[in-house]
């Protein structure tokens, strides 16, 4: 029986929980594009992706970098560091795909694969600048691995294990590394 009352009811708490849906959807984390020194200064920081796997849930895309072409440096579009890099350097060789950082920031890269270099930008402010690492290099040469091991250790030691796999399954090569540095790699069959 549907009564004036019951559908009253239905209609208000569907329109509390959609008013739930959206507020939760509105809430974000505030994004620090800059981390301080005890000094107020800011400190360069490199930025690591949240998810790196290739799992189907947050990647489905395994090729981490593309070349860049003329349809990314329009100079609208850049920010007041980009133009900069972009005039000292020069157009990079590969962008990065846009990722989203452990601090929850969209963080674009721009790679100079010949000076060995990269940039990295949040919001368009530049919030890394430093030499090519065997991290990167392992990315761009192989794309996002397929399985994903990190341990932290006390002193600031973070030991990274990337484990692709083919498409059968039936072999699987793992690189370790450790503080962005490769260590070894070891092939399964």
């Amino acid at each position: 029986m549907n009564t004036p009352f019951r559908t009253c009811f239905y209609f208000l708490g569907a329109l509390v929980l959609c008013a739930a849906l959206l507020a939760g959807c509105a809430t974000t984390t505030p994004v620090t594009v800059h981390q301080y020194n005890q000094d107020g200064m800011p400190t360069i920081q490199k930025r690591y992706a949240k998810y790196v796997a290739a799992d189907w849930v947050h990647r489905w895309r395994t090729k981490a970098y593309r070349e860049a072409d003329d349809a990314d440096f329009h100079r609208r579009r850049l920010s007041q560091d980009m133009l900069a890099i972009l005039n000292e350097n020069g157009r990079p060789g590969l962008i990065r795909y846009p990722f989203k950082s452990r601090g929850n920031e969209l963080v674009s890269e721009w790679v100079y694969p010949d000076m060995q270099y990269m940039a990295q930008f949040v919001q368009g402010l530049i919030v890394y600048e430093g030499p090519l690492t065997d991290y990167e290099r392992t990315l761009i040469q192989y794309g996002y691995p397929n399985g994903v091991t990190e341990v932290s250790r006390g002193g600031g030691d973070q030991f990274v294990h990337w484990t692709y796999r083919d498409w059968g399954q039936t072999a699987s090569k793992v690189f370790a590394f450790n503080n962005d540095t490769y260590c070894y790699d070891t092939q399964y069959r």
